[in-house]
């Protein structure tokens, strides 16, 4: 037995095929009932050959496992690419969750700015109602409805400067 079958046979996750000089085939690890002319066939459109002084060529093909191995790189690389979509979609969706924050709290604080003036004005309308009122308190009652008139235009005005498409950072007093 020469070195290079010697080594071969070591080798048992290779598969190897021997051609000598007089044409005769060799497999190496590979199943007894192998269809040799189709392996031949497949070793050499691999251009993967060795020649020796005692062998006209030898082939080899590595285990599925490495052929699978070469593949690795791109699982990762798609993997990676699916991480980051995932991890700007969440991005996405927090800063569309934070914006949708904002508006309910300015809808809230709407509420709560409008609703002061607003209870104002029904009392003094109450008070103005129920009671016998001279004209110099009927004044100040007016005087005070008109405050909390010009409170709900300032309110009205500030609101209708909003640029839904920007942001704002919401600061309750």
């Amino acid at each position: 037995m020469t070195y290079q079958v010697e080594v071969l046979e070591k080798l048992n996750n290779v598969s190897v095929v021997t051609v000598n000089h007089n044409g005769d085939v060799q497999l190496h690890n590979y199943p007894e009932n192998a269809d040799t002319s189709a392996i031949l066939k497949r070793v050499r459109a691999r251009n993967s050959t060795l020649t020796t002084p005692d062998y006209e060529a030898i082939y080899w093909e590595y285990p599925k496992i490495l052929t699978l191995i070469r593949y690795f790189p791109l699982l990762q690389l798609f993997l990676l690419l699916i991480y980051a979509a995932i991890g700007y979609a969440v991005f996405n969706l927090t800063r569309k969750e934070e914006q949708n924050r904002v508006w309910v709290g300015m809808a809230k604080e709407t509420a709560h700015q409008l609703g002061t003036p607003i209870s104002g004005i029904m009392g003094w309308i109450e008070n103005l109602k129920s009671s016998d009122t001279d004209p110099e308190q009927a004044a100040e009652i007016v005087s005070h409805m008109e405050q909390d008139v010009l409170k709900l235009q300032q309110v009205s005005t500030a609101f209708q400067k909003l640029d839904p498409n920007q942001s704002y950072i919401l600061v309750r007093s």
